[in-house]
C-alpha cells in the first residue's frame, strides 16, 4: 500500500485516455447521469446525501493533497498556493453545495465546468498512473468541481444570468493579472499564465508562451458562449416579460 504514496512511482507512467483514464470519466458522468435521474424521481433524500457527501469529500481531498505532498517535504508557495483557478473552484464548491449562494455558483458554473473539464481530458499527472493516490486525488478533486456545477444546476434550480459570463470574464482576467504579478514575484506559475505545465494539456496546441494566453482568452470565450446555449431560450422569454 505504500508504494501507491510514494514519490517516485513505479507503475506503468499516465497516458491520456488509456483504460483508467476513460474508467474515472465514465465514472464521474454517471454519478452526473444518476443525479439527473433522482431529481426527475423526486429523490430528494438521496439528492440531500449526495450533497453532503459531496461538501465532505471535496476539502477532505484537497486536504489530503496538502498533506501527502507535505510528507513529501515538497510543499512550497510557488506550486501549493490555492491559487489555480481550480484549486479555487475546490474550496468554492462546498460552499455553494452548503449556502446555495448565487455569486459563487456563477463562478463554480463557468469557470469551474469550464476549467475542470479540461483538467478531466488532460490531467497533470505526468507518471502518475492507475492506482496511485494522486490518480484518485486528481479525479475526486476535479470530478468534484464539476459534480457540483451540474448539482446546483440541476436540484437547486439555479442558473446562470444573461450577464454572469461577461461578468466572470472580466473578473478572471482581473485575476489573472494578479496572479502574473504574483508569479513574477515568488517565482511561480499559477495558471500556467507563466509558462506551460510539463504533462500534455490543451495548451500544447496554443502556441508558445506568451501567445498561448490569447488562446486561453479565445477558449474562455467560446467555453462561455457553449455553457450559455442551454438558457438562450429562458433569457429571451425572461426579456419578453
Amino acid at each position: 500500500m505504500k508504494k501507491y504514496f510514494l514519490k517516485q512511482f513505479d507503475g506503468e507512467s499516465f497516458q491520456l485516455f488509456n483504460t483508467p483514464h476513460l474508467s474515472a470519466l465514465v465514472i464521474i458522468f454517471a454519478i452526473i447521469t444518476v443525479i439527473y435521474f433522482l431529481k426527475i424521481n423526486k429523490s430528494d433524500k438521496w439528492l440531500e446525501r449526495i450533497r453532503y457527501l459531496l461538501i465532505f469529500i471535496i476539502p477532505l481531498n484537497e486536504i489530503s493533497w496538502h498533506t501527502w505532498i507535505s510528507s513529501l517535504g515538497e510543499w512550497s508557495i510557488q506550486e501549493d498556493l490555492p491559487l489555480h483557478l481550480c484549486s479555487l473552484m475546490i474550496w468554492m464548491s462546498p460552499l455553494l453545495l452548503l449556502k446555495k449562494n448565487f455569486r459563487i455558483y456563477e463562478f463554480v458554473f463557468f469557470l469551474g465546468i469550464g476549467g475542470a473539464f479540461q483538467s478531466l481530458m488532460t490531467p497533470n499527472l505526468t507518471y502518475y498512473n492507475f492506482p496511485h493516490y494522486r490518480f484518485f486525488q486528481t479525479f475526486i478533486g476535479h470530478g468534484g468541481i464539476l459534480i457540483t456545477a451540474v448539482f446546483m444546476t440541476v436540484v437547486d434550480g439555479l442558473r446562470p444570468e444573461r450577464k454572469s459570463g461577461i461578468r466572470v470574464f472580466l473578473i478572471a482576467n482581473v485575476y489573472m493579472i494578479i496572479i502574473l504579478f504574483v508569479n513574477k514575484v515568488i517565482g511561480s506559475n499559477y495558471m500556467w499564465v507563466s509558462g506551460k505545465p510539463e504533462a500534455a494539456s490543451l495548451l500544447d496546441y496554443l502556441g508558445p508562451w506568451p501567445y498561448y494566453i490569447i488562446g486561453i482568452e479565445v477558449m474562455a470565450i467560446l467555453t462561455i458562449i457553449i455553457l450559455s446555449i442551454p438558457f438562450y431560450r429562458e433569457w429571451s422569454k425572461a426579456k419578453k416579460v
